[in-house]
């Protein structure tokens, strides 16, 4: 399918995709690395593994944050820890930690 996208569209518009997680890491690599062999000139794939968001705003703070994260790499869950607020009306760096 990407290879008829990037027919039509040509090679001057950027291609992203977004995998909405939907991915283990194994096939991330697989599929990302047939389409750069293909030479479709993907820009990006969003999300393509799951992993647990843990956003420190929301935990309660850094313990338990921690604490999370432990739980979900005992449970071989892959773990982020976003660098920008929840949200653009919270205050940052939260002050309530």
């Amino acid at each position: 399918m990407l290879r008829r996208v990037r027919a039509e569209v040509g090679v001057g518009i950027g291609l992203r995709v977004d995998a909405n997680q939907g991915w283990t890491a194994e096939q991330a690599i697989s599929v990302i690395s047939a389409w750069e062999d293909a030479g479709l000139g993907i820009e990006m794939v969003e999300q393509p593994v799951a992993m647990v968001n843990i956003k420190l705003a929301k935990t309660g703070g850094l313990r338990e944050a921690l604490r999370m994260a432990e739980l979900a790499r005992h449970n071989g869950a892959a773990v982020i820890f976003p660098t920008l607020p929840a949200s653009a009306s919270q205050s940052w760096p939260p002050t309530d930690m």
